[in-house]
């Protein structure tokens, strides 16, 4: 990194502005072109500007094995070995550096260590406004990690859109920079997942087949099981059933190899889908309350789509007695979370089915006055698809012509949208 970067990353990072750091020293303008490398000031104007933000040129040496250490604490996150990144964050932050690069480099895997460990999700915010503030002085593999650490926080964010923009960089810059073979897997592996968020199945097959090619050979086998539970999601949305349930059971080997209760939980809700697209509900029930039981000492977030799923299937055997007690322990998890509204208005429509049945007109209007519009808000199309259908047939069913092709109009457009961000 030039001086001028230097010196304008230090700038940027205590809120100074040019005027403040260049008083007495250079006008703004001269300051202005030194940062941007339109001008090389004499040594002296940098000691004077460095001096200023309490710095020292020095040679700016490694500091032990610090850049090692780094990327030793990002594979420690990336293999799931959260004691171990625990242990590194706590050396990490105290140790100090005054070399630029490794200032930066730690600052992206601190945020991600948080985004990935949500132990102080607020240190995110501020370290992704931070880099961002400095993002023009950001570069080679920094650069890289950078549009890693937004594509996370954006998928974490639910913003997949903009998250697969950032990942794709990280892609485009993986090819001109080395980085470890670990990092490449992951790197697919993520591009796969956020693929498979925006209904880009096939896309999502080949980044997902790539990244478990190289984790296959790595011994990765934690994050081979992740790679065959996307597998598993992407063929039984393409209605390729046994491949699915083969990639979910080779998962399942894994958990039950590794003991991993997470895991598990995630197999047999996958499993109990494709059970259920198949119509055999008994046998779904069964696999989704396996799933619930691995799931029971997890956070909601967690149990949430069970058991949405298990009172789909409830409703499909007409049990409204299990339905009801599964509205129920769901309102119970996410009555207080706003994070977890979109469950919440699952939960009440089925509390109306179970109670008033699906062409009851409160049920019909809660659909319409508050759970449609949301769910058209939030661009959740495949939910949008069927309950916009519901309500059209119910219209239908009423003679109300004009209100009952509205709605088929919004089914078809939520129909068509999931159409196109899969042929995307």
């Amino acid at each position: 990194m030039k001086p001028g970067e230097k010196i304008r990353y230090f700038r940027k990072t205590q809120n100074m502005s040019q005027q403040d750091l260049a008083e007495g020293i250079c006008s703004i303008s001269y300051l202005s072109k030194i940062e941007n490398g339109q001008a090389e000031a004499s040594n002296e104007i940098v000691l004077f500007l460095l001096n200023r933000l309490g710095k020292d040129l020095g040679d700016e040496q490694f500091q032990g094995d610090m850049a090692q250490k780094l990327q030793d604490w990002f594979y420690f996150m990336f293999a799931k070995k959260h004691e171990k990144a625990k242990q590194h964050y706590k050396e990490l932050s105290n140790e100090a550096t005054i070399d630029v690069e490794l200032q930066i480099y730690y600052k992206s895997m601190e945020t991600m260590f948080h985004l990935v460990s949500n132990i102080q999700p607020e240190i995110v915010k501020q370290n992704i406004d931070d880099l961002t503030s400095i993002q023009e002085v950001i570069k080679n593999k920094n650069l890289l990690y950078f549009h890693l650490v937004k594509g996370v926080y954006n998928y974490t964010n639910k913003n997949y859109n903009d998250s697969y923009t950032y990942l794709k960089k990280v892609e485009n810059k993986m090819f001109e920079i080395q980085v470890s073979q670990w990092e490449k897997g992951y790197i697919y592996y993520l591009l796969g997942l956020v693929s498979s968020r925006l209904w880009k199945n096939m896309i999502s097959l080949d980044y997902t087949r790539t990244a478990l090619k190289t984790f296959e050979e790595l011994y990765e086998f934690n994050r081979c099981a992740d790679c065959r539970i996307l597998l598993g999601i992407i063929y039984q949305r393409i209605e390729s059933y046994s491949e699915a349930i083969k990639h979910l059971e080779l998962a399942e080997s894994v958990a039950d190899a590794f003991n991993d209760n997470h895991l598990l939980g995630i197999v047999y809700q996958n499993l109990g889908y494709i059970e259920s697209k198949k119509d055999n509900s008994v046998a779904a029930i069964e696999l989704y309350q396996k799933s619930l039981f691995y799931k029971k000492e997890q956070a909601p977030v967690q149990q949430v789509a069970t058991i949405f799923t298990l009172i789909e299937e409830y409703y499909k055997q007409g049990n409204s007695y299990d339905g009801l007690k599964m509205v129920e322990k769901g309102l119970e998890l996410v009555d207080n979370d706003d994070s977890l509204l979109e469950y919440k208005y699952h939960y009440r429509f089925y509390y109306y089915v179970f109670h008033l049945g699906l062409d009851h007109e409160k049920t019909i209007e809660y659909l319409t006055d508050v759970v449609i519009p949301y769910f058209e808000s939030k661009k959740k199309w495949v939910h949008l698809s069927e309950l916009a259908r519901i309500v059209g047939s119910y219209y239908e069913k009423k003679a109300k012509y004009k209100a009952a092709n509205e709605y088929f109009h919004l089914t078809i457009m939520a129909l068509q949208k999931i159409s196109q961000t899969e042929d995307l």
